[in-house]
């Protein structure tokens, strides 16, 4: 009775002593006259004999709160014949299973907003490569001409604004590309923000089966056990994806002497 009014004030006039349960099934109309349909012919399956127990779940929200209940029918036993009818409160089961739901729903598409934001970037990077290198190669040609024709110090001064160019990498996989450029933009980004620096050297060169990505600068360097609170994402972030592309970080920086970040990890190649 306290179930019944806790729904609707009419119900309790349906719910009492001598109240045919099937008969309320078989009346039922409206959005909930589906479920009272199967419910009714469970219980009739449970009073024949026909399966020993049936159970449904069902949507029962009362004025002031989401509700859901778990109805067991489960049939008398030595060859009486009847049922026992159970009403289960599995809200708080319904709850966390819609709460599991929704963060699976946000990890597919965070996970999805951040493979776009990759791929995106990688196109932005292939459309300024293409143009940067062309106008470095030929900045670089022009300097080199420039510097044969005019005289120490100031040839010396323009051949040392010229870029060196180490031999090609190769095949490079997927996971290591994004994970030796992620690191190099982090120390860049940490050299402009906290180093004080003039200069700034990147190298990235193959050796064998590995690449080796070195960042130095002649900034004010730093104690190594305050880089985690004064670099941003820090030093621990870009330490854990070498180890996560199977390398090693190694960071020398002392106060005064600028900082030098040496990175080696496998080159896999690319799968077809």
């Amino acid at each position: 009775m306290r179930f019944a009014h806790d729904n609707s004030p009419r119900l309790p006039q349906r719910t009492y002593v001598g109240m045919n349960y099937l008969a309320i099934c078989h009346g039922a109309s409206g959005e909930d006259s589906e479920g009272a349909v199967e419910v009714e012919a469970g219980i009739r399956d449970v009073l024949s004999g026909a399966v020993a127990r049936f159970q449904h779940e069902y949507a029962c929200h009362s004025p002031n709160e989401k509700r859901w209940f778990l109805l067991q029918a489960t049939g008398l036993e030595h060859g009486a014949r009847g049922a026992v009818l159970l009403h289960i409160d599995i809200t708080e089961r319904k709850l966390s299973e819609g709460k599991l739901l929704e963060a699976e729903r946000l990890k597919v598409l965070t996970t999805g907003l951040l493979k776009g934001q990759d791929e995106e970037r990688r196109r932005l990077a292939r459309e300024l490569h293409d143009g940067l290198s062309q106008g470095m190669s030929v900045l670089s040609i022009r300097l080199g001409v420039l510097a044969n024709q005019l005289q120490d110090p100031v040839g010396t001064e323009i051949k040392a604004l010229q870029l060196a160019v180490a031999d090609e990498l190769g095949e490079v996989g997927d996971a290591q590309s994004l994970c030796l450029y992620r690191v190099a933009q982090e120390c860049l980004r940490n050299i402009a923000r906290h180093a004080g620096a003039t200069e700034a050297i990147v190298i990235l060169r193959r050796r064998e089966e590995h690449l080796e990505l070195v960042v130095n600068d002649n900034g004010r360097g730093f104690k190594r056990e305050r880089s985690s609170t004064t670099s941003g994402l820090g030093l621990a972030s870009m330490e854990e994806r070498v180890r996560l592309a199977g390398g090693c970080l190694v960071v020398k920086s002392e106060p005064g002497s600028g900082a030098n970040i040496e990175v080696r990890i496998p080159a896999v190649t690319k799968s077809t």
